[in-house]
């Protein structure tokens, strides 16, 4: 069966389009492949226009991306090298090269031609950057490929493979920060708000598509292979369906959820599940790609982390340029914290701000290997046995990437914290009810949150963002557990389980004043109490006090000034809604508790 499926189709293969390489020199008179004069272009050459457009039924964003395409040489380009190779070394390889080690058997790194990209200075970068963001414009209307110069740039547009990923959501976390931990900066970064519902498709976009660039070259390139703990295998399933390239997923057997299970098999991928943990999955996809004409699509290959770096860049053009204190990433594999750290130093490097924010890589206690490297004082790194817990993307003991994350770490002052199974359930939770709906993984980020800031070390007002990996509906099943409070040894003191009442008005009423007299809901209420009620022919007057339970000398005096009947009618028919008044008596309300809860403003 795995033969008929990785069997070479001819169909598939396409001719090599016309690719412009970069000059051996650049100047700084050579324009940038992409500038022009005209916004709605977002970088097309209107030189290039055919005399003669094609009727609206003919016209696709992919027929005007190839009408389009510049004729100017392009100036910038990339290449593999060592991953933190030492001065003068030479080791290089061309990104259409199948590669995936350097000689030494270390990582590889995908370096650009800085040179090139400084004649152009950080304001031009800024606005270019900027002028791209919401369009449609192929591939520009893509997160990611809106930098395609600092990504993959000497690729050709109708190769790119592209849901248009990115641009997340950079969510002001104000009342999760003001209850919870004191602050009023707080972000979140719902990478997870995404095509498959994770940060995996940043990375996933370019490797595809450089993928679907090697096989028109006619590379040995049958199909892609990934092993998973579940979102790398959902985005590279859903993009080579795309493409129409055969995927291959290797899944660590009942360690993953259910919803990350039915991505791959939804998109067509020949999906194998193997009883092993994610290590284990890992060991075999490296010894199979190395035997059969299948690209591994694991963050050990470099291109991966080219698009993730430009989530970096997207929490800098959300803040106007302005550079947060503190990021902090979950960390598995550990690749994603390297990305960060790459896509901020570019943009520190190539002059679009002057400073890089301090890094956090969280991770869950059972599975904690850079935290325990960290703790040592970054002493000799020791894999661990990874254990079971419900940040399950993260559960890897052995990550590929540990040299990138502490490369990453020591060179922004970083820090390394970890959460146990019950600190990163009961953070997600408390997110939760704030309007979040995060990932465990999320959880993870919080918690380390919760534990710098209780140590001082994160102030109440530095900018901080925390990265939300994947989306919450990928993990119902734990939330459920959660607030079910079906988790063994856990208290799950934020569950907030449904009650089960009868069909009777009488016995709803008699939860809902139990549930509006509760401690909880008084504490953030106000209340109407020491009022009066005045009323002749022409005016009425009614005075009152707030009262919050929390706070009895916090009272603030209220006075209402009626002119006439209809005014009073419009009022009290307000405060009737409001107020959980239940009828007019003529002279005042009968009302069923001495205080009623009003907003604060009627």
């Amino acid at each position: 069966m795995l033969s008929r499926s990785l069997s070479p189709s001819t169909s598939l293969i396409k001719t090599l389009p016309t690719v412009v390489h970069p000059p051996s020199t650049v100047t700084s008179s050579s324009p940038p492949p992409l500038k022009t004069t005209d916004a709605n272009s977002n970088g097309a050459s209107s030189s290039s226009s055919p005399t003669v457009k094609p009727t609206r039924t003919e016209d696709n964003i992919r027929d005007e991306a190839r009408r389009h395409r510049s004729t100017s040489a392009n100036p910038f380009s990339a290449r593999y090298v060592p991953f933190n190779a030492p001065p003068g070394s030479t080791e290089s390889y061309s990104l259409d090269d199948i590669v995936y080690r350097s000689e030494s058997g270390g990582l590889l790194d995908v370096r650009h031609d800085l040179d090139a990209l400084r004649n152009f200075d950080g304001a031009y970068w800024r606005n270019l950057f900027d002028s791209r963001v919401g369009r449609t414009k192929w591939p520009y209307g893509s997160g990611v490929w809106s930098k395609k110069e600092w990504v993959l740039p000497e690729i050709d547009d109708d190769d790119i493979v592209s849901a248009f990923e990115g641009n997340s959501n950079l969510f002001w976390a104000e009342r999760f920060g003001k209850t919870f931990l004191g602050m009023n900066d707080l972000w979140v970064k719902h990478c997870g708000i995404s095509h498959t519902g994770s940060f995996k498709d940043l990375g996933m976009t370019v490797l595809v598509s450089q993928v679907n660039r090697l096989r028109k070259m006619n590379k040995p390139v049958v199909g892609v292979g990934c092993a998973s703990t579940g979102d790398t295998s959902a985005a590279l399933s859903a993009y080579c369906a795309s493409a129409g390239i055969p995927s291959i997923v290797i899944l660590p057997a009942n360690k993953i959820s259910m919803a990350q299970l039915v991505q791959p098999i939804a998109n067509g991928a020949f999906v194998l599940s193997i009883d092993t943990d994610f290590d284990g999955c890992m060991k075999l996809i490296r010894e199979i790609t190395s035997e059969l004409p299948i690209y591994l699509a694991n963050s050990l290959n470099s291109l991966r982390l080219e698009g993730q770096k430009t989530a970096a860049i997207e929490i800098l053009q959300q803040f106007n340029w302005q550079v947060p204190d503190w990021v902090i990433v979950p960390g598995g594999n550990l690749g994603n914290i390297y990305a960060f750290y790459k896509g901020f130093k570019m943009c520190q490097d190539l002059g679009l701000v002057d400073r890089i924010p301090r890094l956090v890589c969280a991770q869950a206690a059972n599975a904690n290997p850079l935290y325990l490297h960290y703790k040592s004082g970054w002493k000799e790194f020791k894999p661990v046995k990874a254990n079971a817990t419900f940040a399950s993307a993260i559960q890897i003991g052995d990550p590929v990437s540990i040299d990138r994350a502490v490369y990453a770490l020591r060179n922004c002052d970083g820090i390394v914290e970890e959460a146990t199974e019950e600190e990163l359930m009961d953070a997600m939770a408390q997110a939760d009810s704030t309007g979040m709906f995060v990932c465990p993984h999320t959880g993870v980020a919080l918690t380390a949150l919760f534990k710098l800031r209780s140590q001082g070390v994160i102030a109440p007002t530095d900018r901080t963002v925390v990265v939300s990996t994947a989306h919450g509906l990928k993990f119902t099943q734990a939330k459920i557990d959660y607030h079910s409070k079906a988790i063994p040894d856990m208290a799950c003191r934020f569950s907030n389980p449904p009650v089960e009442v009868k069909a009777d008005f009488g016995a709803v009423m008699d939860v809902l004043k139990v549930y509006l007299g509760s401690e909880e809901l008084r504490e953030n209420i106000q209340y109407i109490y020491n009022f009066s009620f005045f009323s002749d022919e022409t005016e009425s007057y009614f005075t009152y006090s707030l009262y919050n339970h929390a706070n009895v000398s916090g009272q603030i005096k209220q006075f209402t000034w009626l002119n006439n009947n209809n005014q009073w009618n419009l009022f009290w028919s307000q405060l009737r809604q409001q107020c959980q008044v239940h009828a007019y008596c003529g002279s005042f309300a009968t009302i069923s508790h001495s205080l009623l809860p009003v907003p604060s403003r009627v």
